[in-house]
């Protein structure tokens, strides 16, 4: 998550606080020709996270695509508490699917919206070829009330 957007939510006491606690670390790299500042969960933030926050597994995080994780993190935290609270990460949802189609192209999220619509969630990238956007498009339209797709 981008270091503005988690002080904005978080507030900068909390981010400092879980910074100096050695739940998260605080990190930079250049994303687009521009240096980003970011944070990430500690093995302790991923410990805690997994035992108090989260229903399922979390993202792995990779330095190679933080402009897709930037993108992904923005539209979670756009959601309302509800919606947040249905979130199924990639490898939720690729377990959903998989017990219907297992050559189906994995998505990035899905959650359930306030009517209780199931949207499936992509962020496309500059790396993904025609075949692999087609895929996910299938995906989304195949296995998904409605769908959400960002680019990075």
């Amino acid at each position: 998550m981008k270091l503005d957007r988690a002080k904005s939510v978080f507030g900068s006491d909390t981010i400092q606080d879980l910074a100096q606690r050695g739940f998260i670390k605080k990190d930079h790299k250049c994303v687009n020709g521009k240096v980003q500042s970011y944070i990430h969960l500690l093995n302790r933030g991923q410990k805690y996270a997994r035992r108090y926050l989260v229903f399922r597994s979390l993202y792995k995080r990779s330095s190679y695509q933080l402009s897709h994780d930037f993108a992904l993190s923005e539209k979670y935290l756009s959601l309302s508490r509800e919606e947040r609270k249905s979130w199924m990460n990639d490898y939720a949802v690729k377990k959903l699917i998989d017990e219907k189609d297992p050559e189906a192209e994995p998505v990035d999220g899905a959650y359930r919206n306030e009517v209780g619509e199931l949207v499936g969630v992509e962020v496309f990238t500059a790396s993904y070829d025609s075949e692999t956007v087609s895929g996910k498009l299938d995906t989304l339209r195949t296995y998904f009330d409605k769908m959400a797709t960002l680019n990075a």
